[in-house]
C-alpha cells in the first residue's frame, strides 16, 4: 500500500516535502497526508516508531495533536513528534 493509495489530494501534486518526523528527516510526495500516511512514511524511512504511536505537529513550544485520519497540509521543514504516549522525560 503507498501513500497516493489513501489520500486523492497527494495525486494532484508530485512535489516533495522534506519533513521530520522525531529528528529523522522524510520526504512525502504530495502536499496533502493524513497523520497516519505520515507515520507510514516515516516507518518506511527507518524512524523507529510504531503506527499506533501518538503524532503532534511541533510549532515551537506547542505540541498540535495529529490524529491519523486528520489530513495535514505540508509545508517543507514541518516537524513532527511520535511517541507511545509514555513521558520518557
Amino acid at each position: 500500500m503507498g501513500i497516493s493509495d489513501m489520500s486523492e489530494p497527494s495525486k494532484k501534486d508530485d512535489k516533495i516535502f522534506g519533513i521530520e518526523v522525531n529528528r529523522k528527516p522524510v520526504g512525502m510526495i504530495g502536499k496533502f497526508h493524513t497523520g497516519l500516511q505520515i507515520k507510514e512514511s516515516a516507518i518506511k524511512e527507518g524512524v523507529k516508531i510504531k503506527l499506533d504511536f501518538f503524532l503532534v505537529e511541533r510549532k515551537g513550544n506547542q505540541s498540535i495533536p495529529i490524529a491519523d485520519d486528520q489530513v495535514v497540509e505540508l509545508h517543507e521543514d514541518m516537524k513532527f513528534r511520535a511517541n507511545d504516549g509514555e513521558d520518557n522525560s
